[in-house]
């Protein structure tokens, strides 16, 4: 419950209540195949430009398939360096954007372009996530496995915040059970030329390795290596303040390092795709020799319209684990779920 109350929290950091209402269709988009909109630019994100019309409802275009944009509104355009423009958007040739701020107009190449936003964005416009929910049976040992994979995140000009949620609950005939959950959130400030700093909160359960629950809340620097509409991929490092408690154990306190990478791919298309891997390592910071790691990669493939299939690979490892308790715990799932 405090790990669910803290995730919350951190979502309101960095947010506003919703400012504006919609500028309206006023904006106007231009395909490589000559096909224009009279529509509203709703965001740039992953290789996808979001936009909102009469006729169609929301349509997502793939930004290298666009020729120009052209919008009276404001928005914070972001590029590949990491450097954010924030005006209104004109296209003074094909392939070129350029955004006109309060100090002058400043010239890009779409390619280099990877975010955008309009500056009266609200609170639900600016909220992407997924729910996934996946189901095994075996009937001959009457084994059932359910997982529940959620994720949100919310950008605003200064700061990304993010949580995320895994959970399994596996049943058999004798009423006995294994649960595994974790639940985690991080809010990035960000600085100059992709870097930003980020508070990092955890809690955890893995009654597979014996572990009632485990606590992490630290500090790290982190920066965007690469950052394209193809693919994303951050470091991260900090210290982390880690309070556990495993079965018939006393609970212990210490102080760890982190070092985190996360890197996302993805495809556009009638057969758009996600994979995406993150892995963290904590190292004790104490006179005991012991290491951690969690892993969590997920390949995404999108059925029709929000809904996707997906199958989602996490592993833990403790390199020092109490008495009697196993090393490492594996597990594998496949779910459908619905983005939003």
């Amino acid at each position: 419950m405090r790990a669910i109350v803290i995730v919350s929290l951190c979502f309101c950091l960095g947010s506003a209540a919703d400012a504006r209402a919609d500028h309206g269709k006023i904006d106007r988009v231009e395909m490589a195949n000559g096909d224009a909109l009279m529509c509203e630019i709703l965001s740039l994100e992953r290789g996808q430009l979001n936009v909102k019309t009469d006729a169609m409802g929301t349509v997502t275009i793939e930004w290298n398939k666009m020729r120009r944009v052209v919008s009276p509104a404001s928005y914070q355009v972001e590029l590949s360096s990491g450097r954010r423009i924030v005006g209104s958007l004109d296209s003074p040739s094909a392939g070129r954007l350029s955004v006109r701020t309060t100090s002058g107009i400043e010239l890009a190449d779409f390619l280099d372009v990877v975010r955008m936003a309009p500056l009266e964005a609200g609170f639900w416009k600016s909220l992407d996530g997924s729910l996934d929910f996946g189901f095994n049976f075996a009937q001959s040992d009457n084994l059932t496995q359910f997982s529940l994979n959620a994720k949100a995140s919310r950008r605003t000009a200064r700061y990304l915040s993010q949580g995320s949620l895994n959970s399994q609950l596996t049943t058999d005939s004798s009423v006995s059970h294994q649960k595994r959950n974790t639940i985690s959130a991080s809010v990035q400030r960000f600085l100059g030329s992709r870097w930003f700093v980020t508070p990092l909160v955890q809690g955890s359960q893995n009654e597979q390795l014996g572990l009632d629950f485990r606590s992490v809340i630290g500090g790290a620097v982190g920066r965007y290596v690469v950052q394209s509409n193809r693919t994303i991929l951050s470091l991260i490092g900090g210290v982390t303040y880690t309070h556990e408690k495993f079965s018939e154990q006393e609970g212990d306190e210490r102080s760890e390092a982190v070092a985190i990478a996360d890197w996302d791919w993805f495809t556009f298309g009638d057969h758009e795709t996600d994979l995406s891997t993150a892995v963290q390592v904590y190292d004790n910071l104490g006179s005991e020799t012991r290491v951690r790691t969690e892993l969590q990669t997920t390949f995404r493939q999108k059925f029709f319209h929000d809904f996707h299939g997906s199958l989602n690979v996490l592993e833990s490892y403790d390199s020092s684990p109490p008495s009697g308790q196993k090393k490492n715990d594996i597990s594998v799932t496949a779910s459908v779920g619905w983005s939003f």
